[in-house]
């Protein structure tokens, strides 16, 4: 596909919204640099320290 990664990342976004996962597109907009997958790294990390999730949601 001829996509830049400024469009690709404008999709992404926008398929997020579409899936009723605005808290999530919020927080990727506050890390302009962090990747779908370092949150599931973050997530990972707290859950493996024994931090729940309500904790982690709302360190979020």
């Amino acid at each position: 596909m001829d996509v830049s990664p400024q469009e690709t990342n404008s999709l992404y976004i926008n398929y997020l919204s579409l899936n009723n996962l605005q808290h999530f597109v919020e927080a990727s907009k506050q890390f302009e640099n962090v990747s779908p997958q370092d949150f599931i790294d973050y997530y990972q990390f707290m859950k493996g320290n024994g931090i729940g999730k309500k904790e982690i949601v709302e360190a979020i």
